[in-house]
């Protein structure tokens, strides 16, 4: 899938075998990973995040609901919504990002002054007291079940865009703990599939990842480098195998081996920002940039390939 400047993918995620798009002109596209066939909605607002939950679609637009939606004879169609208003206004907070909580398989959102959890099933909005009003979260991350999962299970890791990653223990609602090293607004954040003692962590304006140790934030493990002089929300991705997937602003893209070898590929001449890599080796990449001009064109698409793992 190849699209012209005038609008781009600025995001790409895969739940199961279901590829979401999230373009710049407020649409998501999603596609099966083993078919052709695209399904187009369009919002009115600026799409922040989308993801599956079960058979449910769910999306974070900008000042909406988040709106939910259920396939019905192949199409997509909205089933309810859910009202998550800001106090003392007429505003709602739609979540920058969304992930699924392993214990309880609600929802978790953040965003400018709020940490949220929805319960699905009740329709309820969880607020998190220990997130303040001037607290712009921008990501977050939960563990899977592995490796010491019981010590992480109620940790949630909180990037902000005053570049510092905090630390919050659910189940107390209080932080417990803080990372700083970056130069720009914390953009992504993960733990790792193997141990949740581990997580990774990057930045706008930032051209290293950095490996952290739950235990101890006070420095970091250790960094891998990429190029990103970038405002673009640009991500990462790491399998169970410990192979690191990045996206680089010229197009490029770096796999690091367990060993720390690093390989390059070249994608494209826009900034490869979201990436995904897989247990098989399996790679898939988005690219796309807002900086136009009239002297170069720059695309916008996907493209996969596959490492030797």
């Amino acid at each position: 899938m190849i699209k012209q400047e005038e609008d781009f993918i600025k995001r790409m995620k895969l739940y199961e075998n279901k590829f979401i798009f999230i373009t710049e002109q407020s649409k998501v596209i999603l596609k099966e990973t083993d078919s052709q066939l695209e399904q187009q909605m369009n919002f009115p607002n600026p799409v922040y995040d989308a993801m599956v939950y079960k058979d449910l679609l769910i999306t974070s637009i900008r000042n909406m609901p988040i709106a939910i939606y259920q396939k019905e004879d192949g199409e997509w169609k909205q089933q309810m919504r859910l009202h998550d208003i800001k106090p003392n206004s007429e505003m709602f907070l739609a979540p920058l990002e969304m992930k699924r909580l392993t214990e309880s398989n609600n929802l978790i959102g953040c965003g400018k002054g709020f940490l949220h959890e929805y319960d699905l099933q009740k329709f309820q909005v969880i607020n998190f007291k220990c997130i303040n009003n001037y607290d712009y979260i921008s990501c977050l991350d939960c563990c899977e079940q592995n490796e010491n999962y019981g010590i992480a299970k109620n940790i949630l890791l909180l990037g902000q865009f005053n570049k510092v990653i905090k630390i919050v223990d659910t189940q107390q609602d209080k932080q417990i703990g803080e990372a700083r090293v970056h130069i720009g607004g914390i953009t992504h954040l993960k733990f790792d599939k193997v141990d949740s003692l581990f997580f990774y962590s990057c930045a706008r304006f930032d051209d290293y990842i950095y490996q952290w140790d739950l235990r101890n934030t006070s420095t970091f493990l250790q960094y891998f480098e990429r190029k990103n002089q970038s405002n673009q929300r640009m991500n990462f991705d790491i399998n169970r195998k410990r192979e690191l997937l990045v996206g680089n602003d010229d197009g490029t893209a770096y796999v690091y081996k367990s060993d720390l070898k690093k390989a390059e590929y070249q994608i494209s001449n826009s900034c490869v920002h979201s990436s995904i890599i897989q247990d098989d080796g399996q790679c898939y990449v988005s690219y796309g940039q807002r900086k136009f001009n009239e002297e170069e064109t720059f695309l916008t698409g996907i493209q996969n390939f596959t490492i030797n793992s």
